[in-house]
């Protein structure tokens, strides 16, 4: 992995060659770093209030759009990995292929920087003031950055489409299409009868076989045990209350016949209440009984198996599971799929369609060239786009070391910038040259480490440094 380069800002004693072999002397001439001439334009300054504004507000954008560039290049990696290349198996799991490098144009992020040039074209540094260069920018990498976001989305989402109709196809019976396995002579569908598919495990094969037929019957008789054991605990219930109301209620005694009218009312309304107490008892009687005749009518009916003797035909078999046909009365299909899930059979949801399969494969194809044309459009815009956003992001670096310079050695503008690639390992004798060169940059106030709440003119912080510094890391 190189290291980052430098991008470093000092006044000029004559003029920008003479600077710029100065500092060669003491770094590049020891073998401490490769240096190249970074050359930035003379913009329009305004004032010192901006140029305060904008130093605070480009740090932010730096970081923003180098993430968008970075973003696109990541993207551009993974996608291209999805796609088989020349010489690899299409069924590849991992790609063996790399990426190829992202260029800016024709050329390497590296070439590009190391010889950069000002694109005056596209930003116009004597016309437009550099709010509106730095506006621009920031308007186009947002705008690039929604965009491939979207893009990747809508790739991803038709992909993970294709994967899963592969992986269903390629899948056990329990998730793979049915239709290819189901002869239509086997499909049995009438007014009174229909045709389930049940996916077994091999090792409850033979188990399915001896009890498929009384399955519906087993859970009816469990049914009819539950609800036989719920009544007796009702009857015991209701009993136990009849009984608690009788002890609090004193016998009836024998009332004495005083001739008095109020005796004869009393016997009356008496013989009253016993009649009505008889009727309600020969009533409910009578309810119970049709009752039961109505409940010995449900067993006998449920007696009898909804599934048709020998109608189970095993269809195929995979590594795990069978596929069996099973054909069942219409009234009893639900029935039976419960009996079956308690006994970890799976019933299928299928319709007999002689052109499902045909269907299904036309739509993975179409999805397919689908998939393929967004994963060229990806490519062709991420190589596109990196190319766009990574000048950006230098020629906004280049704007920030131009507002830093300014504000760090004053008007007129007349500093060099050079880019700076350290050696492997000479980063801390590198700075220590720089030091030694450019100390008598740095006034007696700025010697100590700048106070958080001053603005930052060195690009790195409290780190402070006598000469304009920022870094550009090509790597993640």
């Amino acid at each position: 992995m190189s290291s980052p380069y430098w991008v470093v800002a000092v006044p000029n004693r004559k003029d920008p060659d003479h600077t710029r072999a100065s500092l060669k002397d003491v770094t590049e001439a020891k073998g401490l770093s490769h240096n190249f001439a970074f050359k930035i334009p003379s913009m329009k300054v305004g004032t010192l209030d901006q140029l305060m504004t904008l130093s605070d507000e480009l740090s932010k954008h730096d970081t923003m759009v180098g993430q968008v560039a970075k973003r696109i290049e990541k993207a551009f990696q993974e996608i291209w990995k999805t796609e088989p290349q020349e010489g690899e198996a299409k069924d590849s799991k991992e790609r063996t292929t790399k990426a190829p490098e992202l260029k800016v144009g024709d050329r390497s992020t590296g070439d590009y920087l190391e010889d950069f040039k000002w694109n005056n074209v596209r930003y116009p540094s004597t016309r437009a003031t550099l709010r509106a260069l730095i506006d621009t920018i920031v308007k186009d990498a947002t705008k690039a950055d929604n965009e491939m976001r979207k893009q990747v989305s809508e790739y991803n989402e038709v992909r993970n489409t294709v994967a899963a109709i592969d992986k269903k196809e390629q899948g056990s019976l329990l998730v793979k299409s049915l239709g290819q396995f189901v002869p239509k002579q086997h499909m049995v569908e009438t007014p009174h009868l229909s045709t389930l598919m049940v996916v077994v495990a091999k090792k409850q094969l033979e188990e399915f076989k001896s009890v498929y037929s009384k399955l519906d019957v087993e859970l009816y008789a469990r049914e009819d045990a539950n609800e036989a054991k719920a009544v007796h605990i009702d009857e015991g219930v209701n009993k136990l209350a009849s009984d608690m109301k009788r002890a609090t209620v004193s016998d009836t005694q024998p009332m004495e016949d005083d001739g008095s009218a109020d005796a004869e009312r009393r016997k009356l309304e008496l013989e009253m209440k016993q009649d009505a107490e008889r009727r309600a008892k020969e009533e409910a009687e009578a309810k119970e009984a049709l009752r039961k005749a109505e409940e010995h009518r449900k067993k006998k009916e449920r007696s009898c198996p909804n599934v048709v003797p020998q109608s189970a035909i095993v269809l195929t078999e995979d590594a795990d599971y069978a596929l069996v046909r099973v054909v069942v009365m219409k009234k009893g299909v639900e029935t039976f799929k419960l009996a079956c899930r308690e006994r970890k059979y799976t019933v299928r949801e299928f319709k007999y369609d002689p052109d499902a399969d045909k269907t299904i494969a036309a739509q993975r194809e179409t999805l397919d060239k689908h998939r393929k044309k967004l994963w060229t459009y990806l490519v062709m815009w991420c190589k596109t786009n990196f190319t766009e956003i990574f000048a950006a992001w230098v020629h906004l670096k280049a704007m920030r070391v131009f507002v830093e310079s300014v504000l760090r050695f004053g008007l007129p503008v007349n500093f060099c910038a050079t880019l700076v690639l350290p050696t492997k390992g000479s980063d801390r004798k590198l700075r220590t040259a720089l030091q030694k060169q450019y100390g008598y940059l740095a006034s007696a106030n700025l010697t100590q480490a700048l106070d958080a709440s001053e603005v930052d003119l060195s690009g790195l912080g409290a780190d402070f440094y006598p000469y304009v510094y920022l870094s550009i890391n090509l790597q993640d």
